[in-house]
């Protein structure tokens, strides 16, 4: 998938793994995130860190699918590419392709609220 290739939509990426206890906490929140965020508008897409899609699969059976697509990086080029140091990392990015914010750790609802404002949507 290419960011560029999104036509001027916001959009929000979620790096995430199977082996990452954060990322647990955090699955309901990106769960209710990817509604939110298909509702509004915005492009949400995660990218499994670091991981085998049998375990991703696993993770998503166990915990729940996300409403919103996700792909692997086995390798970590992606994650490489964006500056990904520790697991979750989430990325929010202006309809002009300027990531206007970077949460490290597991989200809150309450800092979802704050983040889509700054992308001009309310939650």
């Amino acid at each position: 998938m290419r960011l560029d290739a999104q036509g001027g939509k916001p959009t929000i990426v979620n790096f995430w793994a199977s082996w990452c206890g954060a990322c647990r906490t955090e699955h309901d929140v990106v769960v209710d995130l990817g509604r939110v965020a298909a509702a509004e508008g915005v492009r949400l897409v995660g990218v499994n860190y670091r991981d085998t899609a049998s375990n991703a699969a696993t993770f998503l059976g166990e915990r729940g699918a996300f409403p919103f697509a996700s792909g692997l990086d086995p390798d970590g080029r992606a994650g490489i590419d964006f500056g990904v140091y520790g697991l979750p990392e989430t990325f929010f990015i202006g309809a002009d392709g300027i990531v206007i914010a970077r949460h490290v750790g597991p989200l809150t609802h309450e800092d979802v609220a704050g983040y889509l404002r700054k992308l001009g949507v309310r939650p």
